[in-house]
């Protein structure tokens, strides 16, 4: 006789944090840093654990193998809402059941209409009844038909500002299908504009506040003290990095005729040259045919990119692009904490603006004749680097008064393989052209913390002086860097700060966490976090212990999320080859916004536009906009998506070199391997090859039938190189770059390009 052995849940008693790593003030403090304005919380009530329970243990043995869509009733209550409080808008949009759930199924033509009807009302009556006994998170059930008030105050709340931000974030950027417009119509639709969920006196209050404690204060001079760094000269820069660079071979242009070249290490490529042979041999290439085939440059890095980062606050025709590889030896992320002493770098990209004469605002292409050029090269000795970012705060309007005119001056954190955070103070002087590399060796950051018995995973900015930190034990950590220098002077009289102790330490997870994502800029204190035991997780670090939300489990771990400030949404992959959104108020319920075959390992949104960058393990860089699945939740057509390029990597084949066919010594054609870069994707509807749980195209043996869905019916698994992954992507944060892009591969190649369309 078999028997059944049943699981316990995990206990819900919390662990204790070190004793030398307690909080120097608790979560209520901490609003006061983030959001001052705000109102007191309020703690909920009670659950009933017996119900909770029993909830998890029905979930688990309930959940379908292939969920699709769920949830997608609310969302249709929710626009539905929407076209009421805006009468002006006319669209149309299609209805149907919720997909995912147990609600959805497949009724044949011919069968009658009585049976059908009946076993609607089956299905309905036994869902609801189930959900009506396994309510467990104390609010309504989303997936129930409500009153459009009601579903309105579920989305966005009783707050009228809250409705129209969403409003004119729609009416301007819904037109968009796929990518970026460069500036606005007649009617103000489209173009680059910051958040409409913050109001321009509170952005303008809040730059001016937040950066006091640098500029006014004593923050620069604190971080010019404790900032140890030396400039190397040209003849050591060589042997500093001694490993071995090689030259990359790429194939490109057009798909009918392409060609090789070699890109030099540390060197750039314009990606219109390779599209000059499709011209016929009597004409010349100009620059506005260049311009529109190949807007962009392909940059050799020399090791697989780790990450990238645009600085922000950049409104000169000088763009900067941080970059941090990761050393061949130690690609994988299992490595990085075995070579704390390698040494790894950071290379920061100067790019140009090109000129225009067109008159009023508007995001300005990039100039293909201004080739970007290695403006400055940090080297550490802790080891790769596993993230890098500016830190996203405006800066003040009189900023020029404390800095120097044509000086770039912010802030970067960084997380290194050992798991210490650091914080370092980048300045530099800005020249157009003709200007050298700039190599410096950082021994020593003026901030830098790291927990005891665990490691820091992931980092975010909250704010110009808060940065937090997802931990390896599962823990969030705060940090206040300008208390932490004003403390350091105070204390210390010599130049060797301690390093410094977080405001806020608290457990969110039982694991590892893979991600952190701050609402950044409308709500900095609402945080998301996925572990690597697939859950995720809503907490107001205001009040961490008692206001947070737990999400939907994922069979695979979350690796890629991003904040899309203009719907309210996160943006993340699920495990069955998804881009989902979730919104910030009614996190629990999740809809597909895009899909992507291969496994996704980056994602990046734009807080001035509305499209977002995929990168996937094929090599392929997807753009879409999701606002048009959100906001026309059952349109067919709001699952476009487009292909940016697909790239591929293969490795150097042997070739024998001995003259009596003896294949002792031999060599490799290609020693960096071989790259292949297509173009030239049409715009697809994502709904088309398969995912869905109801076909779009009839079965065998009904009406209508479509011999291409039989096409769809066999999904095939494919293991690629690790060479060949999309593993960074960016969008310029600046107006007057904000339909550039960046994508860093696997192979150490660095895409560069505008993807904006006039």
């Amino acid at each position: 006789m078999a028997s059944t052995k049943i699981i316990g849940r995990r206990s819900g008693r919390k662990r204790k944090p070190n004793t030398r790593y307690e909080n120097a003030i608790d979560g209520d403090e901490l609003g006061e840093y983030i959001s001052p304005e705000r109102e007191p919380l309020q703690a909920p009530k009670p659950r009933e654990a017996k119900r909770d329970d029993e909830f998890v243990m029905a979930e688990a043995a309930a959940e379908p193998d292939d969920v699709d869509d769920a949830d997608e009733e609310e969302a249709d209550l929710f626009e539905a809402a929407l076209e009421e409080q805006d009468p002006s808008s006319g669209t149309e949009h299609n209805d149907g059941q919720s997909e995912g759930s147990d609600n959805t199924y497949d009724v044949d033509e011919d069968e009658p209409q009585e049976k059908a009807k009946k076993t609607r009302e089956t299905h309905r009556d036994s869902g609801s009844q189930k959900a009506e006994d396994l309510r467990s998170r104390g609010v309504d059930n989303l997936g129930k038909h409500k009153s459009k008030d009601l579903s309105l105050i579920y989305y966005l709340g009783n707050d009228e500002r809250s409705t129209r931000a969403l409003l004119e974030s729609r009416d301007k950027w819904f037109d968009e299908i796929t990518l970026p417009s460069r500036r606005p119509d007649e009617l103000g639709i489209g173009g680059m504009r910051q958040s409409f969920w913050v109001p321009d006196d509170v952005r303008k209050t809040r730059a001016d506040t937040s950066w006091a404690w640098y500029f006014r204060g004593n923050g620069a001079d604190l971080f010019q003290r404790y900032q140890k760094a030396a400039e190397l000269e040209v003849s050591a820069v060589t042997s500093h990095f001694s490993e071995r660079r090689l030259p990359a071979s790429v194939v490109l242009g057009p798909v009918s005729n392409q060609g090789e070249y070699t890109i030099d290490h540390d060197s750039c490529f314009n990606l219109s040259r390779a599209f000059r042979k499709t011209l016929p041999p009597t004409e010349t290439a100009d620059d506005d045919f260049l311009s529109d085939c190949g807007r962009g440059w392909l940059i050799n890095t020399g090791n697989p990119v780790a990450c990238v980062d645009w600085a922000p606050n950049q409104t000169s025709t000088l763009q900067y692009l941080a970059v941090a590889t990761r050393p061949k030896k130690t690609s994988s992320l299992a490595d990085d904490s075995l070579s704390e002493t390698q040494r790894s770098c950071i290379q920061v990209w100067q790019c140009h603006v090109a000129p225009t004469t067109r008159r009023g605002s508007g995001a300005r292409p990039m100039d293909h004749k201004g080739q970007p050029s290695l403006r400055l090269q940090l080297s550490f000795d802790h080891g790769p680097l596993r993230a890098v970012k500016w830190c996203l705060e405006n800066r003040p309007r009189n900023a020029s008064e404390y800095v120097d005119e044509g000086r770039f001056s912010n802030l970067l954190g960084t997380l290194d393989g050992a798991g210490t955070i650091r914080v370092l103070d980048i300045g530099f002087s800005q020249a157009a052209r003709d200007v050298g590399t700039q190599h410096i060796h950082v021994q020593r950051a003026a901030f830098e913390s790291k927990p005891p018995s665990a490691t820091c995973t992931c980092i975010a900015w909250m704010s110009s002086n808060l940065i937090a930190a997802g931990c390896s034990n599962g823990y969030i950590a705060v940090w206040d860097i300008s208390a932490h220098l004003t403390s350091v002077a105070t204390r210390v009289d010599d130049d060797d700060p301690p390093a410094a102790k977080p405001i806020l330490y608290t457990q969110v997870h039982h694991s590892h966490i893979i991600t952190l994502t701050p609402c950044h800029p409308s709500n900095p204190h609402l945080v998301m976090t996925t572990c690597a035991d697939g859950t995720s997780r809503l907490t107001d670090l205001r009040a961490p212990t008692m206001d947070y939300v737990l999400g939907a489990r994922s069979r695979l771990p979350t690796v890629a999320v991003s904040w899309y400030e203009h719907m309210q949404h996160f943006i993340f992959h699920d495990h069955n080859d998804g881009v989902r959104a979730s919104n910030v108020r009614t996190f629990v319920s999740t809809t597909v916004v895009a899909r992507q075959q291969p496994a996704v390992r980056v994602l990046a949104s734009s807080p001035i536009h509305a499209a977002v960058l995929v990168g996937a393990a094929n090599g392929e860089l997807m753009v879409f906009n999701p606002g048009r699945r959100i906001m026309a939740n059952r349109s067919l057509n709001s699952l476009l998506q487009q292909t940016i390029f697909a790239h591929t990597w293969r490795r150097g084949r042997s070739v024998s070199l001995g003259t009596d066919g003896d294949a002792s010594e031999s060599s490799l054609d290609y020693p960096n391997g071989l790259s292949r870069i297509l173009t030239g994707f049409p715009i697809h509807n994502a709904y088309v090859p398969g995912g869905t749980r109801v076909s779009y195209y009839p079965k065998p043996g009904r009406k209508n039938h479509d011999p291409r869905s039989e096409a769809f019916e066999t999904s095939y698994a494919t293991i690629h190189e690790r060479e060949t992954a999309i593993t960074a992507v960016c969008w310029n944060p600046n107006e007057i770059a904000g339909g550039w892009a960046a994508a860093g591969m696997g192979s150490g190649l660095l895409w560069v390009g505008d993807l904006c369309w006039d």
